[in-house]
């Protein structure tokens, strides 16, 4: 059974490692102060600072306070060229906890997620990478659930196709599915994989739910990214088509984009990634702004006219 403390927004760590570590302090500080209890964070991010700053941030406070999750499937490597090389071995994950274990100067992690086993990030090696997961992550993952020494596991993917194997195939506890239940990107909703995931009761977190800052800061905003870069043209349109729905009801865009994937089952939980204070103070309000039925209407409409986004297939 998933944790009741992962519900509502949650912190994603993911962005401390490229602030000043007073501010990622201050901004796990007030999420803590406004209650947040579930933190995640991974090795990948910022090659294993923002799991120091993590930890750092949540020292003082008592452990059986809080939920922690970190990440398995890179094992950090200061001279590789990348910095880190990709092992879903069995041998690997338990090297990646302890090392995550030292970083975070941590006694244990509550919940660990197998991380990126998409197609973005393994190209046409992703089968090989899925097979060597099953056969070596996930009965590693499954053996330190039965001992006791993390309490549940997650699968931390975008793609919905994995999602859905995942979901069908394992006992997993949890998924979280960055992205894919968005104003912008449907297409964990359009695919079935909620449904799917509605009927097994498996929780699903929603990721990245500004998908990177285009939801956050505006399409008009010459930084703001989509998966981490420049928005497509399709997306842009769709975006500011958005926008102006939003403007219309008089509702900000960053209310409606942290809202939205709370409407589905069985999304528990939004997390989203802050690197400074008033990042978290802005989406923290954003969730509790009241917004009307018939602007979901609205968004149902105007999305029933648009064409969806290719989907990631691999199987």
């Amino acid at each position: 059974m998933l944790d009741p403390r992962i519900g509502g927004l949650c912190f994603g760590a993911g962005r401390l490692g490229s602030t000043d570590p007073q501010i990622a302090q201050a901004t796990v500080d007030i999420a803590w102060n406004r209650g947040v209890r579930y933190f995640d964070v991974a090795p990948a991010y910022a090659l294993g600072e923002c799991e120091r700053r993590l930890g750092a941030a949540l020292r003082s406070r008592p452990r059986q306070e809080y939920v922690l999750s970190t990440k398995v499937g890179r094992t950090l490597i200061d001279d590789d060229a990348e910095g880190y090389v990709f092992d879903y071995s069995a041998d690997g994950v338990l090297r990646q906890i302890d090392d995550s274990l030292t970083r975070l100067q941590m006694s244990h992690i509550d919940m660990l997620t197998l991380h990126d086993l998409s197609a973005r990030w393994h190209g046409d090696q992703l089968i090989e990478r899925f097979n060597q997961a099953m056969a070596g992550a996930w009965p590693a993952m499954l053996r330190l659930r039965e001992e006791g020494v993390v309490a549940a596991l997650c699968l931390g993917v975008n793609d919905v196709a994995i999602c859905k194997r995942f979901a069908a195939e394992t006992s997993i506890d949890a998924i979280m599915l960055a992205g894919r239940v968005t104003l912008l990107d449907r297409s964990g909703i359009d695919s079935g994989f909620l449904k799917l995931a509605e009927n097994r009761r498996l929780p699903v977190l929603a990721a990245a739910p500004f998908n990177s800052g285009i939801l956050a800061l505006g399409p008009e905003v010459e930084r703001a990214t989509y998966f981490g870069q420049p928005a497509p043209d399709r997306i842009l349109a769709l975006a500011r088509r958005v926008a102006a729905l939003c403007a219309q009801w008089n509702i900000p865009l960053i209310a409606a984009a942290a809202q939205f994937a709370l409407r589905f089952s069985p999304i528990v939980a939004v997390v989203a990634g802050f690197q400074r204070p008033e990042q978290f103070e802005e989406a923290h309000e954003a969730m509790s702004l009241a917004i009307p039925t018939g602007f979901w209407d609205d968004l149902d409409v105007l999305h029933g006219s648009v064409s969806p986004p290719a989907q990631e297939t691999w199987w």
